[in-house]
């Protein structure tokens, strides 16, 4: 690319919707050294085994980013290539489990001396808006029901692996503010994902966590700042599990969170160290992952903040060095004042 060797290391295809979402990487870093990404329109026939040609006499195909090293940057630099400046031959297998091969012949006029030619292995990803199947196994998959399918504030799905003690294996989640429409899906970015969140018209919002390591793990709903459902499983190989999770609006209260006068730090928010607000039924030690219970919310710390909407329960709500337990009861507004730990 641009005169220096590209040889990705990586080749991800995703289809999504009535479009072939394919990335070639190089480096194992978040942010790739060299990278390739494309999103080409499926022909009515299909993707599975066809061949597909874009740029070229068909100056309408679908634009490419690539990604190169950038001197004293670790995002790169990047350009944006259209149809008229390049050509595309791809040549897809068909899917054998979680694999496809292919061949990619890619001429780009500019960058000048960039290329991608050869063949390919690559991981078939799951669409991240359709219900997992057997080979996305060990999975957990169902519906988050909250009020109003979100009602304006941020739904989040998790996984916490348990151990002795608390979280001790892997973790991950996402997080998206659905407005309603159909097709609307979110993906982590951790993963290859793996944990994905979309909007079906028919069902709602839908959460699936896939190719999971055998153990037990908690499952949660997050709604607005904290959690909202949770409920421990076990998983094994080759899992299916299905789980919804649900809040009602008749099991919420309102939380409100102050700091005595003493404690109000001059020139300093909670937003830059938040509060985290842990149920304490999950018995989670609190100095384990705080950062998976912060009330992710701008914050002053001389004025009181409430939360909007918190799950009746007991909570070990904690900032900084302060701390206490609280209780939420359905339809009330509970007020909680962080005193030093003794």
């Amino acid at each position: 690319m641009k005169g220096e060797p590209f040889q990705p290391n990586t080749v991800r295809v995703m289809q999504i919707e009535n479009e072939l979402w394919l990335t070639f990487r190089q480096g194992k870093d978040f942010f790739p050294e060299y990278s390739v990404d494309m999103q080409v329109p499926i022909p009515e026939s299909g993707w599975e085994g066809a061949t597909l040609e874009f740029g070229g006499n068909h100056p309408t195909g679908p634009a490419l980013r690539l990604t190169w090293p950038k001197p004293g940057s670790s995002f790169g630099d990047d350009a944006t290539v259209r149809g008229d400046a390049y050509s595309l031959r791809l040549q897809l297998g068909r899917p054998q489990g979680k694999q496809v091969s292919g061949t990619i012949e890619l001429q780009v006029a500019a960058p000048t001396k960039t290329s991608l030619v050869g063949s390919f292995q690559a991981e078939l990803q799951p669409s991240p808006n359709k219900a997992p199947t057997a080979v996305d196994a060990p999975y957990v998959t169902g519906v988050l029901r909250v009020p109003g399918n979100g009602n304006g504030m941020a739904v989040a799905a998790a996984f916490y692996g348990v151990g002795n003690g608390g979280i001790s294996k892997s973790a991950d989640t996402v997080r998206k503010t659905f407005e309603g429409r159909p097709g609307e899906w979110a993906a982590s970015s951790t993963s290859s994902p793996r944990l994905t969140l979309w909007y079906d018209a028919d069902k709602g919002i839908q959460y699936k966590h896939m190719s999971l390591e055998p153990g037990d793990y908690v499952v949660a709903l997050k709604w607005g700042n904290v959690w909202g459902a949770w409920q421990k499983v076990s998983v094994h190989p080759g899992s299916e599990i299905k789980l919804d999770l649900s809040v009602e609006e008749s099991e919420v209260g309102k939380l409100t969170i102050s700091l005595p006068e003493a404690q109000q730090p001059s020139n300093l928010g909670f937003g830059e160290q938040v509060p985290s607000v842990i149920p304490v039924e999950l018995g989670f030690d609190a100095e384990v992952f705080p950062v998976d219970f912060e009330v992710s919310q701008d914050f002053n710390s001389t004025a009181p903040v409430t939360l909007p909407a918190v799950k009746a329960g007991r909570y070990l709500v904690r900032w900084r060095k302060c701390e206490a337990e609280v209780e939420v009861k359905p339809g009330e507004v509970t007020t909680v004042t962080l005193m030093p730990k003794p």
